[in-house]
């Protein structure tokens, strides 16, 4: 589905959580996963609780590790060289705690109604012990965004519904 098409189906959807895969920015085909485009569209739309994991920017994640959890920061995340047709996503950003998964250092975001998981390097999003790690329990989102081109068996065993959008 087009990101807009399957975010419609997943709020409308009766479970928890559904989850979308953001096929166009998938680090297991080579893509950057820095993009903030699917973010972007979940923010233009009020959406039930969702959780967008993740985007790289390894400058925001610093910022995000100087501050204090709870404090507001304002952030350009994702696209760090400007790129016309990608620019970096202004946004201002509750901190809600950092931590790490494996040598990665992560920050967890609350923009208006969605938890958002930055890193400073760029991983795969098959395993939800990254976001179990973060203190977020997945059961409390209705809709998961993960950078994936496919849905890994782990996260195919939690999701009411998995939906691929074409971005």
């Amino acid at each position: 589905h087009p990101l807009d098409t399957a975010l419609a189906l997943a709020a409308d959807f009766a479970g928890n959580p559904v989850i979308v895969g953001d096929s166009g920015d998938n680090p297991t085909a080579g893509a950057s996963k820095d993009l903030a485009y699917a973010l972007e569209r979940l923010l233009s739309q009020p959406r039930p609780d969702t959780l967008h994991a993740v985007i790289v920017d390894a400058a925001a994640v610093g910022r995000c590790q100087a501050a204090a959890p709870g404090q507001v920061i304002d952030l350009a995340l994702g696209r760090i060289d400007n790129t016309p047709d990608a620019p970096p996503l202004q946004v201002r950003a509750t901190l809600v705690r950092c931590g790490y998964y494996g040598q990665a250092r992560c920050a967890v975001l609350k923009i208006s109604n969605i938890t958002v998981i930055i890193t400073d390097r760029k991983m795969s999003v098959y395993d939800p012990t990254l976001v179990e790690n973060l203190g977020l329990d997945l059961n409390a989102f209705k809709i998961i965004v993960v950078k994936s081109g496919y849905l890994s068996p782990e996260y195919k065993q939690i999701a009411a519904r998995e939906l691929l959008a074409l971005t």
